[in-house]
């Protein structure tokens, strides 16, 4: 429950962090599930086998919940660790560790770590992936 929780939280500090963003032109949370779902749908696009493609009625999301709107310190990293992470489509992309966000959720202590893909140490406005693990 609390890797579920943590993981929740994850997408959710994302969001926030590109919140001026817009996702599939949009940026409701419905527009962008709906995106999401028909890139999963796009062939050429998903990590879906074949075999998958026919039952597949769209991803399962968590409601949302003002509960996990949290403040976070974030706690920059030093040096320039770089991380080649695998993503979606079988490719990898190169992300450089920018720190450490630490924030509380019901009395529980809960971290994620944030790579951005950018080359410098300044954090732009382009998505970053969090990666997550509670603290229990």
């Amino acid at each position: 429950m609390r890797r579920t929780l943590s993981i929740f939280c994850g997408l959710l500090i994302f969001a926030a962090t590109v919140a001026g963003q817009t996702f599939y032109g949009s940026t409701d949370v419905k527009t962008f599930r709906a995106g999401r779902d028909g890139e999963f749908r796009n062939r050429s696009e998903s990590p879906l086998l074949d075999e998958d493609f026919a039952n597949f009625k769209g991803l399962n999301y968590f409601e949302t919940s003002d509960k996990f709107v949290v403040t976070a310190k974030l706690e920059r990293a030093r040096g320039t660790e770089k991380f080649v992470l695998p993503t979606s489509a079988g490719t990898t992309r190169k992300y450089l560790k920018y720190g450490t966000l630490k924030f509380k959720i019901d009395g529980g202590e809960f971290s994620l770590t944030v790579f951005n893909r950018n080359r410098s140490r300044r954090l732009r406005p382009t998505p970053i992936c969090c990666s997550s693990r509670s603290a229990t």
